[in-house]
């Protein structure tokens, strides 16, 4: 039975359906975004309790996703943990600067996955 909701966004079909299978089986209710556009859209009407996000996207990137989320009146709340392949000091710099809770490097195990979000938002 799924007790938390989370935002998944990812535009790799591929990952976005491993990753959201992981979050199922740790107990998540999903909603899957593809682009940054998306998202937005999404999170308004999903509510999740937390957001992965992708960095690269195909509209716009996570970072700026992020931002604007921190920047909204109705989101700053949501914990969003910041998941990408660019596993570098400096794009964990734009991500924490951005607002981002939590910074994952992929590829990350489902054990991984799931301690950072009911790290981020527990209960």
């Amino acid at each position: 039975m799924f007790t938390k909701t989370v935002l998944l966004v990812e535009d790799d079909p591929d990952q976005r359906g491993l990753y959201s299978l992981m979050l199922r089986r740790g107990g998540w209710k999903v909603s899957e975004a593809v682009t940054g556009k998306q998202a937005w859209e999404l999170v308004d009407s999903v509510r999740p309790d937390a957001i992965v996000l992708d960095v690269m996207l195909p509209d716009r990137d996570g970072i700026s996703v992020c931002r604007d989320l921190r920047a909204s009146p109705a989101f700053p709340h949501i914990p969003v943990l910041i998941l990408t392949a660019l596993d570098n000091p400096e794009a964990r710099s734009r991500a924490l600067a951005a607002g981002a809770d939590a910074f994952a490097a992929k590829p990350i195990s489902p054990a991984a996955l799931n301690e950072h979000l009911n790290r981020l938002a527990p209960g």
